[in-house]
C-alpha cells in the first residue's frame, strides 16, 4: 500500500517533467507549435481538476436518486454558483466572448437524450474523460464512441434530409447558407440554421431590464438565475435527503435536533461534505476554463 502511494507523486514528477520537455522542444522547433504544449497543459490541469473533484454529472444524479447520498449533486450546484459568479465578472468586465445560447422545446429533449445516454454509460463527458486519463478502459471506450457518433450524427445526410420541415430549409436558404448545407451534407445544419437560431436569445439581466453590466451579470444572471434556484435545490436536497441522516447523528451525539439553528448547521454540515467538488469547479471556472466549460 506504502509502495503504492509513494509511486504517485513519482508518476506526477514524470508527467510535469515529460510536458516541461515537450514545451521546451516544441518551442525550440517553432514558436508557433507552443499552442500544442498550451493545450496539452491545459488539459493536464483540466484532469486534475475533474479528478480532485470526482466531477460527473451522471454520478450526481446516479447517487443521489438511487442510493439517496447527496454529496456530487450538492457539490456541483455549488461549483455552477462558483461559476457563475467567475463568468459575470469576466463578461460585466467585457472579456468574455460568451453568448447566450437559444432556448426552447429542442434544449429539453436534448437535454433528455443526453440523460439517458450519460446513465447507459456509467458516465457524461467530464466524469469520463478523468477516468480514461486514470487508465479506465470503458471510459475510454465511451470517449471514442462520443467523438465518432458525434461526427457521423453531424454528417450524416442522404435520406435523413427528407426528414427536415420544409420551412427549416426553406429559413436555412434564406439566410444564404451555401447549398450543400441546405442540401446534401446532413439535416443537423438545417435544423441548427432553419429552427435553433430563430427560437428566443436572452439573459435574465436583459429580462429584468438592468443596464448596468455588473447589475446584470451579478444580480440577474447570477442571482437570479444561478444562486436563488441553487438554494432552493440544495433546501430540497437537505430536506429529503440529507437531514434525517443529519439528525440520526445528533441524537446518537445527544445533541439538540429541533429548531432553525439546527438545521442552519445540517445544511452548512451538507455543504462542507462537498467541498472537494465545489473547490474543483471554482478551479474548473477560472477565465481560461470558463470559455472550455
Amino acid at each position: 500500500m506504502n509502495d503504492a502511494a509513494n509511486n504517485n507523486p513519482r508518476w506526477a514528477y514524470v508527467i510535469i517533467g515529460f510536458l516541461t520537455l515537450l514545451t521546451m522542444a516544441t518551442y525550440a522547433l517553432h514558436e508557433y507549435y507552443i499552442y500544442v504544449a498550451a493545450y496539452l497543459w491545459f488539459g493536464f490541469v483540466y484532469g486534475m481538476c475533474l479528478q480532485y473533484g470526482r466531477f460527473c454529472f451522471s454520478s450526481a444524479f446516479r447517487d443521489l436518486f438511487a442510493v439517496g447520498v447527496p454529496r456530487m449533486a450538492v457539490g456541483i450546484m455549488i461549483a455552477m454558483v462558483l461559476f457563475g459568479a467567475v463568468s459575470a465578472f469576466v463578461t460585466a468586465t467585457g472579456n468574455s466572448t460568451f453568448h447566450p445560447a437559444p432556448y426552447g422545446i429542442h434544449s429539453v429533449i436534448a437535454g433528455f437524450v443526453f440523460g439517458v445516454g450519460m446513465v447507459l454509460t456509467g458516465g457524461c463527458a467530464s466524469g469520463s474523460l478523468y477516468k480514461a486519463g486514470e487508465g479506465n478502459a470503458t471510459a475510454m471506450l465511451v470517449i471514442l464512441s462520443i467523438s465518432v457518433s458525434q461526427a457521423i450524427f453531424a454528417s450524416v445526410g442522404g435520406w435523413t434530409n427528407n426528414l427536415v420541415p420544409y420551412s427549416w430549409h426553406q429559413t436555412a436558404v434564406g439566410r444564404g447558407l451555401p447549398a450543400s448545407i441546405n442540401a446534401g451534407d446532413g439535416w443537423v445544419d438545417q435544423y441548427l440554421a432553419g429552427y435553433v437560431w430563430d427560437q428566443p436569445v436572452t439573459r435574465f439581466g436583459t429580462l429584468l431590464e438592468l443596464r448596468n453590466p455588473f447589475a446584470a451579470s451579478f444580480v440577474g444572471d447570477v442571482l437570479v438565475g444561478i444562486v436563488l434556484p441553487a438554494a432552493a435545490l440544495l433546501i430540497g436536497v437537505y430536506l429529503i435527503w440529507y437531514r434525517k441522516g443529519y439528525l440520526r447523528k445528533r441524537v446518537e451525539a445527544r445533541l439538540p435536533v429541533a429548531g432553525l439553528r439546527v438545521n442552519l448547521a445540517g445544511y452548512w454540515s451538507m455543504i462542507m461534505a462537498s467541498k472537494r467538488t465545489a473547490i474543483a469547479g471554482l478551479a474548473l471556472a477560472s477565465p481560461p476554463g470558463s470559455t472550455c466549460m
